[in-house]
């Protein structure tokens, strides 16, 4: 029995569990000279090596599918996806702004459950000049196209976005939240409907975004990360906080 993830020296730049405890998915950057990912079925006592295409750093699984997974590259922004367990890989494309100009960083990488036999991937990181965007895409068509949403009504955080998530209850509230940095003051936590294409109050969902620190001076939020409970409901005001 072989729990050893890899050789000596390496990683391991993110992590994902897949719903039934048992797959786990471990993502080693660029501290190993191979693209490759690693991949476990009985909770992390081995380990398989799966080839990639990119330097993956971030890694979701779907909460419904064990074999549904993204992976990323985050200085060099590419996203791709399996419906197989890693056997198999497609790309996203490039994910850009609606000008065209591709994404300078990402930095967190979620996946939905189905809604209408349809898993969306979220994406949390920044464009060129350092603008916080999120940008999402829906898998399995033809040709995959990312949809940017700081252009969309009350939009809040400026500098970047460092972490995003899918409503643990997405096909029925089809919400997103994101925790990123605005104007070096404050780090907040926003809420998107899909439904609506609007942000925060803008959607309805008054006390929109929230302050989670403030401070003037705060010049560079380096990490962030949101696990929402699975009761959470983003339509049900009381269940969203």
């Amino acid at each position: 029995m072989d729990n050893v993830l890899g050789p000596a020296g390496i990683d391991v730049r993110d992590l994902a569990v897949a719903a039934d405890g048992a797959t786990i998915y471990a993502v080693p950057g660029d501290s190993i000279f191979d693209n490759i990912i690693y991949r476990s079925d009985d909770s992390g006592m081995s380990w398989v090596a799966l080839d990639v295409a990119i330097e993956a750093d971030l890694v979701a699984v779907a909460p419904d599918d064990a074999n549904m997974v993204a992976i990323a590259r985050e200085d060099a922004p590419a996203v791709y996806v399996t419906t197989s367990g890693g056997s198999t890989w497609r790309s996203l494309g490039t994910i850009k702004d609606e000008a065209g100009t591709a994404a300078t960083a990402i930095y967190d990488i979620a996946i939905s459950a189905s809604s209408n036999g349809v898993h969306y991937v979220a994406v949390a990181g920044k464009e060129v000049g350092g603008v916080a965007n999120v940008w999402y895409c829906q898998t399995g068509l033809t040709t995959p196209g990312w949809q940017e949403t700081n252009t969309l009504p009350d939009f809040s955080s400026l500098n970047v976005m460092k972490a995003v998530a899918f409503s643990p209850n997405f096909p029925s509230d089809k919400v997103i939240v994101a925790v990123g940095e605005s104007d070096n003051v404050s780090i907040n936590f926003e809420i998107l409907s899909l439904s609506s294409q609007k942000w925060n109050t803008s959607a309805g969902f008054t006390d929109y975004p929230v302050t989670v620190v403030s401070d003037d001076g705060i010049i560079d939020l380096i990490s962030a990360s949101i696990s929402l409970a699975p009761g959470y409901l983003g339509s049900d005001s009381a269940r969203r906080v």
